[in-house]
């Protein structure tokens, strides 16, 4: 059932942050047997591009990002609208596997656009397929090259079959700007 899903979904959601700092300290062991230099307190530190997309999305809590394509377009905009967010992916009906991602733009495009019903149409019948997704261990520079490469604005995290996540424009567009506001901060410092 929906209910024993989403108790599963959040169950699961602990066990990724841990996953996700597990990954980033063994990145960060990795670079160090490279004889790379440990991470300083520099601008160079600050390099919002170079950020791993494991770290935009550590700690941003239990947003409830997914759902399954049998439910109507309908209550796929209500959980939009309840978790302030602009997509949900669509996993099988037993929360496994990533099968498509619905958008604001697909509602629009291909519900309004087209005279369709939002309470009747299902979800699967207007998601997008062939998603393009990113690992966690990928940078926000290579985010934002994909992003601005196909036209999306959201990216689901995926590893190995796991779902870790959606990064969205917003997501680094925000995580960017805190980045440079340090960077002044940082360079006024020095004066």
């Amino acid at each position: 059932t929906w209910a024993t899903t989403m108790a599963a979904m959040t169950r699961s959601r602990s066990r990724i942050g841990a996953m996700l700092r597990r990954l980033d300290a063994a990145t960060t062991r990795q670079m160090a047997t490279l004889g790379e230099p440990p991470v300083t307190d520099t601008i160079a530190a600050i390099d919002s591009y170079a950020q791993k997309v494991s770290q935009l999305l550590d700690g941003r809590g239990g947003r409830d990002f997914t759902t399954t394509g049998d439910r109507t377009v309908y209550q796929a905009i209500a959980q939009m609208v309840d978790n302030r967010i602009g997509s949900l992916l669509v996993v099988g009906s037993a929360g496994e596997g990533l099968r498509g991602i619905i958008t604001e733009r697909d509602y629009m495009t291909k519900v309004i656009l087209r005279n369709r019903a939002s309470k009747t149409t299902r979800i699967d019948e207007i998601m997008t397929r062939g998603v393009i997704t990113v690992k966690p261990h990928s940078s926000v520079g290579e985010c934002l090259k994909l992003m601005s490469a196909h036209s999306i604005r959201h990216l689901p995290v995926v590893d190995e079959g796991e779902i870790f996540g959606v990064l969205s424009v917003r997501d680094i567009v925000d995580q960017i700007a805190r980045d440079h506001e340090q960077q002044v901060r940082h360079l006024q410092a020095q004066i």
